[in-house]
C-alpha cells in the first residue's frame, strides 16, 4: 500500500496599501505628527530625546523595512532591529535623540517606510568652551575628547579650560561637573554662574594618576560633554634586597624575612617573593618548604607603600618560612616591577635528630614509636641502650641496628623531606616496668647523634 501525503502551504500576503500613522508620545499619551515636527529649543551642547510611535492602522500585518533619520545632530536611539512586522492595531516605538554642537538652527529627515516628516532643532546661545594653549584659545565642541598626555604616575599635568561668552546677551551657566577617577580641578568658581557679553571665567583641570593605566574624565558644562583621557606609567622601583633572622638556616626552622628597597618608593607598588630548592640528594621532595606566615605555598605576595622602604605582607612586615628537613640549597626570589633579587639560603648536611619518643608497655615487650627527621636521607644504624630507675644501664647494653635497607625504602617514595617515623619493639625478659629511660643513638652521612636519656 501507498500513503499519498499532500502538503498545502498557505502564504499571508503583506498589504502594501496598510495604512501607517506616526505619533509622538509624550507621558504615555500619543500626539498626531504632520509633515513637520518642531523640537523644544534647546541650549547648545544639551541634548533632547523625542519618542516616536508608529502605529498600523489597517487590516493586515505591515513590515517596517526603513527607518532612519537624516540631518546633522539628529540620531536614532534605541531603535529596533528590521525588518519588524507589526501586527493590525499594533505599533513600534523609536526614539530620536538631538544633541547641537553649536548655536542656530538644525533640521533633518526622519523616513519610517513611505512616512516622511522634517525635524527642526533651535539651539539657544550658550557659552564657547575653549582649550587654551600658549596663549591661544583653541574652542572645544561637545563629544570632543582632550587629551591629557601620557605621564609618569604620581605626577600631574594641568589643561586649562575657558567658557566664554561671544553673544550680545548675559548667559547663566547653571553647572559644570568634572568626572573620573585621577582627574581633578583648580580654582573652580561658583555655579551657578552669570557670564556676561564678552566675559570668560577659567576651568583648570588637573590630571593627577596615583597608579599606573589608562584613565578617562569627564567635563560637562551644561550638558555639554567633553571627554578627557590620559594615561600613566610606573615610575621605576630602587633595587630591592632580602633581610633574613636568622641569617643563616639549617633544618626544621622558621625564618622571618623583610623585603626593604635601596630609596623610599614614588608609588605604591606590589610584589612577590618565591621560594625554590635544590635537595642535596637528587629527586628528593620537601613539601614543609613554604610560607607558614605572610604567605601560601612557596610564594608570598607583597605591598609597598608611596614614600616606604619596607614591604608589608598583609598587616605584617615580615614573612615566615620553613626550611623543612632536607639538605640542599634554598633559592629566596623577590620581583617587583622590573626589579629582581636572589638570595640562596644553604641548608647543610646534619647529622638525624629524634624529636619524640613515646613507649608502649607490654607484658614482655617495650614498643617504641620515634619521630625524628634525617636531612641527608641516609640513615644507616641505630643504637639504644635503656636504664633502670637508678641510672644503671640494662644489659646487654646498646643494642646496635642496621637500617640502611628499610629507610632506602622509605625515603624513595616520601614527599616529606627527611621526616620519618620509627617503630622499634624489644622483647623483654623481667619486668618491662624496671626499664626507666632510652638513649638512641643515630648515624647517618653527615655524623653522628645522640638523643641523650629520654626517659620513658
Amino acid at each position: 500500500m501507498v500513503l499519498l501525503l499532500s502538503l498545502l502551504f498557505v502564504f499571508a500576503a503583506f498589504d502594501a496599501r496598510a495604512q501607517l500613522q506616526l505619533f509622538r508620545v509624550e507621558s504615555g499619551i500619543e500626539y498626531p505628527v504632520g509633515g513637520s515636527y518642531l523640537l523644544p529649543s534647546t541650549p547648545v551642547g544639551q541634548s533632547v530625546e523625542t519618542r516616536f510611535r508608529v502605529r498600523n492602522t489597517s487590516d493586515g500585518p505591515v513590515i517596517i523595512t526603513r527607518l532612519y533619520v537624516a540631518g546633522v545632530a539628529f540620531r536614532l536611539s534605541g531603535d529596533p532591529s528590521l525588518p519588524h512586522i507589526i501586527s493590525p492595531g499594533g505599533n513600534m516605538d523609536f526614539t530620536v535623540r538631538f544633541l547641537p554642537p553649536d548655536t542656530g538652527s538644525y533640521s533633518a529627515h526622519l523616513a519610517v517606510n513611505s512616512l516622511n516628516l522634517i525635524l527642526i532643532g533651535q539651539v539657544r546661545p550658550g557659552a564657547t568652551i575653549a582649550l587654551e594653549e600658549g596663549g591661544r584659545r583653541t574652542p572645544v565642541p561637545s563629544g570632543a575628547v582632550v587629551d591629557f598626555g601620557r605621564i609618569e604616575a604620581g605626577n600631574a599635568v594641568a589643561r586649562r579650560f575657558v567658557l566664554e561668552n561671544s553673544t550680545a546677551s548675559s548667559l547663566l551657566i547653571e553647572k559644570t561637573v568634572l568626572e573620573g577617577n585621577g582627574f581633578g580641578s583648580s580654582d573652580w568658581p561658583a555655579f551657578p554662574l552669570q557670564l556676561e557679553p564678552g566675559g570668560a571665567v577659567l576651568l583648570t583641570v588637573i590630571f593627577a594618576p596615583q597608579a599606573e593605566g589608562p584613565f578617562r574624565g569627564l567635563l560637562n558644562v551644561d550638558g555639554r560633554r567633553i571627554e578627557l583621557a590620559g594615561s600613566a606609567f610606573a615610575p621605576p622601583l630602587p633595587q630591592p634586597s632580602l633581610i633574613l633572622e636568622p641569617a643563616t638556616a639549617s633544618s626544621a626552622q622558621q625564618v622571618k624575612l623583610w623585603v626593604r628597597f635601596a630609596s623610599p618608593v614614588r608609588l605604591t607598588a606590589t610584589g612577590t617573593v618565591a621560594l625554590s630548592f635544590e635537595p642535596l640528594v637528587a629527586g628528593a621532595q620537601d613539601a614543609a618548604i613554604q610560607f607558614v606566615a605572610g604567605g601560601a605555598g612557596r610564594s608570598a605576595a607583597f605591598t609597598v607603600l608611596k614614600d616606604a622602604q619596607g614591604a608589608r605582607f598583609g598587616a605584617e612586615e615580615a614573612a615566615i618560612f620553613q626550611t623543612g628537613t632536607t639538605a640542599g640549597v634554598l633559592t629566596i626570589t623577590v620581583r617587583a616591577g622590573d626589579q629582581k633579587e636572589e638570595l640562596r639560603l644553604t641548608i647543610p648536611p646534619q647529622p638525624a635528630k629524634v624529636d619524640s619518643v613515646h613507649a608502649t608497655r607490654g607484658t614482655a615487650s617495650l614498643d617504641l614509636r620515634i619521630n625524628g627527621f634525617d636531612n641527608t636521607r641516609s640513615l644507616s644504624s641505630a643504637s639504644f641502650s635503656f636504664y633502670d630507675r637508678s641510672g644503671k644501664i640494662i644489659a646487654p647494653g646498646a643494642i646496635r641496628v642496621n637500617v640502611t635497607a628499610e629507610f632506602e625504602r622509605f625515603f624513595q617514595t616520601s614527599t616529606m623531606g627527611g621526616v620519618f617515623s620509627l617503630r622499634a619493639v624489644f622483647p623483654v625478659s623481667g619486668s618491662v616496668n624496671d626499664i626507666d629511660q632510652v638513649e638512641i643513638e643515630l648515624v647517618n652521612s653527615a655524623g653522628t647523634s645522640t638523643s641523650g636519656r629520654i626517659r620513658l
